[in-house]
């Protein structure tokens, strides 16, 4: 859910970097937090607020409607990353390569500073986590889920690397990190003539993030609630719809209340330690099962060694970032630990009180 908070902020950043020029906001903005007059504050906010919303209807009304909307907003999101990469890659072409010198300069490169930098990094390549909460309406899922995991893994791969080497091709580093919307910047030094309609095509590219983390984490609930982790009422979907309307609309407030506080990068390194955490978890489950069950059937099987050294990379990454970014990764750790007792007591619900116990199986 936090990881909703990301896609949305930079829908925001990024619909405020579209209109700079037309209102003339005098901003000093470093990403996730405006410091500007305080009706744009209060500005930045609707627009946070009104972007899950509108997801959030979508995905009452239809499911129908919020899986098109996802394919025509990736498809918009492929088409953005085109616009960038076409003319970075022309520049490369020409022999624009000085902003490459020195590009894997370790100087500067600290252990501590690995775990965050891999955080920010992998949080691009997040998307296939959906595909796993979407199980039950994926047709053939044995074989169209690994297969849609590999093909998205390779194209957001390729996209994103080339990317950024057509960002690095324009600009230098340090105008990268200066940067609010560094999609903009490029625009408007190689795409002069459509240089507006990039922060607006990143926003919807964002929206579209924001729309499949709704789909997937609904999802979630939903199963969690129908195996007695949530109460009941999250299990229901709508009559007529056949939506999972109340798990849906559960989502919104828990958006809103971390929208209020949230700052881009915390919420990054606040939602990657649970993330990674769990997947670390999962992964030395995986290999404790075929220890312990080697003789089940396995549809999709990985190789014992990548399992290993990705639980292992997973780890060090979880455990070094307690260190590098303690108060956000320690606030994660603390949330995720708190549902260890949840989990224990709806697992073994005798031991709640009545009323409790109703409240989940009712």
């Amino acid at each position: 859910m936090v990881v909703k908070l990301v896609s949305l902020l930079a829908v925001c950043e990024y619909s405020f970097a579209l209109c700079a020029n037309s209102v003339s906001l005098l901003c000093d903005c470093f990403v996730g937090c405006l410091h500007v007059v305080v009706h744009v504050c209060y500005v930045h906010h609707g627009v946070s607020f009104y972007s899950p919303a509108i997801v959030v209807a979508v995905n009452c009304w239809s499911v129908k409607l919020a899986s098109n909307m996802q394919v025509t907003l990736t498809f918009i999101k492929v088409f953005a990353l085109i616009l960038i990469i076409v003319p970075g890659i022309m520049a490369l072409a020409r022999g624009e390569v000085k902003n490459f010198d020195n590009a894997f300069d370790s100087e500067t490169l600290t252990l501590t500073k690995l775990p965050l930098a891999f955080y920010a990094g992998l949080y691009a390549y997040g998307g296939w986590f959906n595909l796993n909460c979407v199980t039950e309406e994926v047709i053939n899922p044995n074989r169209n889920i690994p297969l849609s995991i590999v093909i998205s893994m390779v194209t957001v791969t390729v996209c994103y690397v080339l990317v950024n080497v057509s960002y690095y091709t324009v600009m230098t580093s340090a105008e990268l990190l200066a940067s609010d919307a560094v999609a903009m910047m490029f625009a408007h030094r190689t795409l002069q003539s459509i240089a507006s309609i990039i922060p607006m095509l990143v926003a919807i590219s964002c929206l579209g993030s924001l729309n499949g983390s709704f789909f997937a984490v609904s999802r979630m609930l939903f199963v969690g609630a129908r195996e007695g982790h949530f109460p009941a009422l999250l299990s229901m979907i709508h009559i007529r719809r056949e939506t999972p309307l109340p798990a849906v609309l559960m989502l919104y407030p828990l958006v809103v209340v971390m929208l209020i506080r949230g700052n881009l990068f915390q919420l990054v390194n606040y939602a990657s330690f649970s993330r990674w955490l769990f997947i670390a978890m999962t992964t030395l489950g995986l290999l404790i099962h075929r220890y312990r069950f080697p003789l089940h059937s396995r549809p999709f099987k990985v190789p014992v060694a990548i399992t290993i050294s990705f639980t292992a990379v997973c780890f060090f990454i979880v455990g070094l970032s307690l260190y590098s970014d303690p108060w956000n990764t320690g606030s994660s750790c603390a949330v995720t630990l708190s549902g260890v007792p949840v989990y224990y007591l709806t697992v073994h619900q005798q031991r709640l009180p009545v009323r409790w116990r109703n409240a989940f199986r009712e």
